[in-house]
């Protein structure tokens, strides 16, 4: 399947929920910039620098931040709220 219609536009949103994920997030975000697809990352009110970094090295990243941990499912909720292609993979 390919990741983009023939306009360039994209079809597949990745939703990653975080909450004081830092220490994977510097891994997990390389191999992800590099395809094709948009990234959504909606944050549980981090404490670690999670936002800051994401914003820094990664602006292509949207990222959606909660004030209080919400929880996985919120947070995937409200990723899928924010994506706009019609797939979503979590």
């Amino acid at each position: 399947m390919q990741n983009s219609t023939d306009a360039g536009l994209k079809i597949i949103t990745v939703v990653i929920p975080n909450w004081n994920g830092m220490r994977w997030l510097e891994s997990r975000l390389q191999s992800l910039s590099n395809q094709d697809f948009d990234t959504v990352i909606t944050d549980n009110g981090s404490t670690d620098g999670s936002v800051p970094f994401i914003k820094e090295n990664y602006p292509q990243i949207k990222v959606t931040c909660l004030a209080r941990n919400a929880g996985f499912a919120n947070a995937v909720n409200i990723g899928i709220e924010k994506s706009t292609p019609p797939y979503v993979v979590l």
